[in-house]
């Protein structure tokens, strides 16, 4: 945290407890299975599974898909993917098209569709809404800020 927002730690009115998690075993806390498996990034990235009872959910993290990402996203009923560009490949990061092509291999329910650079959402966000808006056999989404959806 202190590496990516140098000083926030310091405005929090409340404390943080650091639980380290790994691909190596499942955790229980708090009532739930967190499991993570590695990603492709620049830097040591995990994705994780978080799973309560019937419902799961898997979040990419900052990167790229790999096998193991996939294996742990199998069947998740909402995957949360980061894809920076729409299409193409970038070092370090998902696409629109590989995130679509990684939901379905895993079988998910929902796509939510987040860290899409900057430029490239106020650029071509019409395209992007409308490759999701095609897709047939999941829901998928690209959240706006302050959305709210009951999946």
């Amino acid at each position: 945290m202190d590496l990516a927002y140098p000083n926030f730690r310091k405005k929090l009115e409340y404390p943080l407890e650091y639980v380290e998690l790994d691909t190596d075993k499942p955790l229980s806390l708090l009532g739930l299975t967190w499991q993570a498996a590695e990603n492709e990034h620049s830097q040591r990235s995990l994705a994780i599974r978080i799973d309560h009872g019937a419902k799961s959910l898997f979040y990419s993290g900052d990167g790229r898909p790999t096998r193991e990402t996939l294996a742990l996203a199998r069947h998740c009923q909402v995957i949360v993917h980061e894809a920076f560009h729409l299409s193409g490949a970038t070092p370090g990061h998902g696409s629109v098209e590989g995130c679509l092509d990684f939901a379905r291999a895993a079988r998910c329910e929902t796509l939510a569709l987040v860290h899409v650079q900057r430029d490239e959402r106020r650029d071509r966000h019409s395209e992007i809404v409308r490759v999701l808006d095609g897709v047939q056999d999941f829901h998928a989404l690209l959240p706006e800020p302050d959305d709210s959806h009951n999946w």
